[in-house]
């Protein structure tokens, strides 16, 4: 069976993340004083933005009112005015993101929903024996702790460590855990459920981007 090969848009944009974290560390950790500094932050804001925006019906007034937003703060420096002050940007940022994520696998645990994976594993799978559905709640529960444990390490080493230490954990080391993270859960899963046709890391991943259609298994038994 031939290997899955990651889609070249993905490489694209894990290459573009590399290079936004190296550069998001040079600013933080060795020019925190710098113009780019305090604009940096707004960059995976815009993007998340736009596109929002482009899949709306009114794309080009909220696009243009936002390109309109981004050319006002242009021309008003001062709003964004480079100093210490603008670290609390980037640690809001991280926070921030990794809070939402963990918001959005926790609050499907709540009473009368579905849990997030579980809801995955059912567009990848179909139907889901009941130790499936226990298993993939487990892993929701899993992933909530994950993003919870990252926005509080963030946060302490932030307050109590060295910008350097921080801005590479933020940077570099989170990433990688999240990697780390699809990585463990496949293994335990191939212990915990030996019997289930398991789908892929790469099947996996795509999951969380995209779903697959229902009813379109996509299972590639005993790869791993």
């Amino acid at each position: 069976m031939a290997r899955a090969r990651l889609p070249f848009s993905w490489i694209v944009a894990g290459i573009a993340l590399a290079a936004y974290a190296a550069v998001n560390h040079y600013v933080t950790a060795v020019h925190p004083g710098s113009s780019l500094a305090a604009w940096l932050p707004l960059a995976p804001v815009a993007i998340a933005a736009a596109a929002v925006a482009w899949r709306s019906r009114w794309r080009y007034p909220l696009l243009g009112g936002g390109a309109g937003l981004l050319t006002l703060i242009w021309l008003a420096p001062d709003r964004l005015a480079p100093g210490d002050k603008v670290l609390y940007a980037y640690l809001a940022e991280h926070v921030g993101i990794n809070l939402l994520l963990g918001w959005g696998f926790g609050s499907t645990l709540l009473a009368g929903r579905e849990a997030l994976c579980t809801r995955l594993a059912r567009s990848v799978h179909g139907a889901l024996p009941p130790e499936v559905e226990r298993y993939s709640r487990a892993v929701t529960v899993a992933w909530t702790a994950f993003f919870a444990g990252v926005a509080a390490v963030s946060l302490l080493l932030f307050f109590s460590a060295s910008v350097d230490a921080w801005s590479i954990f933020a940077n570099f080391v989170n990433l990688p855990l999240a990697v780390a993270m699809f990585v463990v859960e496949y293994r335990v899963r191939l212990r915990v459920l030996p019997d289930f046709p398991h789908a892929s890391i790469l099947t996996g991943f795509r999951s969380f981007t995209a779903p697959p259609k229902p009813g379109a298994a996509v299972v590639e038994p005993g790869q791993g």
